[in-house]
C-alpha cells in the first residue's frame, strides 16, 4: 500500500524551495547602471587577460570587462578571475561614478565575486602605491555575474 501524501505535507518543502530560489536570484545578477550613459557610450568588450596584456592600448577608452572584485584595506579593484591561468597579473583600481548608487552594503555582498563593469581606462593613475595597471574610472555599469 502506498503512503498517503497530503498537500499539507508538501507545502513546507515547496515554500522552502521557493524561498531558497528567490534568495539566490536576488544576489546573482545584481545590476547597477546609469541608463543615460550606458545607452550612449559603446564600451569595448574585452577579456581581463587581453586588457591586462595590452592595457596601454586602451588608455582613454571605455572598456567592458569581467573580473574578480575585491575590496580590502587599501585595495579596491578588479582582478583576474580564478579561472584565468596567468602568472603575475595585477589588478585595476576602480573609481565609481558618483551617480551609480552602489552602497557599501552592496559592495560587501559582491566582494570576492565576479563582476562585469564598464568604465573609462586611465593608465596614468595606478591606484594605491601605483601598484595597479591603471584605474577604471567613471564606472557607469556594474553587474554581479
Amino acid at each position: 500500500m502506498q503512503p498517503k501524501v497530503t498537500l499539507r505535507k508538501l507545502t513546507i518543502p515547496i515554500l522552502m524551495a521557493l524561498l531558497l530560489l528567490t534568495t539566490s536570484c536576488h544576489t546573482s545578477g545584481r545590476k547597477f547602471r546609469i541608463l543615460a550613459i550606458d545607452t550612449t557610450i559603446k564600451a569595448e568588450s574585452i577579456s581581463y587577460l587581453q586588457l591586462a596584456r595590452n592595457y596601454r592600448d586602451y588608455q582613454g577608452k571605455y572598456v567592458d570587462v569581467k573580473g574578480l572584485f575585491s575590496q580590502e584595506f587599501e585595495h579596491f579593484g578588479i582582478c583576474p578571475e580564478p579561472a584565468v591561468k596567468a602568472e603575475g597579473l595585477r589588478c585595476f583600481w576602480l573609481n565609481l561614478n558618483k551617480d551609480l548608487n552602489v552602497t557599501e552594503s552592496d559592495l560587501q555582498k559582491m566582494n570576492f565575486k565576479v563582476v562585469r563593469i564598464k568604465g573609462l581606462l586611465d593608465t596614468t593613475t595606478k591606484g594605491h602605491l601605483s601598484s595597479y595597471y591603471g584605474t577604471i574610472r567613471q564606472i557607469y555599469f556594474w553587474e554581479l555575474q
